[in-house]
């Protein structure tokens, strides 16, 4: 809450809603322990055991 009191402090009533909004998402990410910036889903890793590696795990 007193973020969000700071964050609005000085700021142009039509500009609010958005501030707000991205204050929503901040929090949000951080609860589930991701970078907000990220909205998109990673993608899948490749690991060295995987069918179809080129790497010789005997190397």
């Amino acid at each position: 809450m007193v973020v969000s009191l700071i964050a609005l402090r000085g700021t142009d009533p039509s500009q609010r809603p958005e501030i707000i909004r991205a204050l929503a998402d901040l929090i949000s990410a951080a609860r589930r322990g991701r970078d907000p910036s990220r909205r998109a889903k990673s993608l899948p890793t490749t690991n060295d055991h995987q069918a179809g590696s080129t790497h010789d795990p005997s190397s």
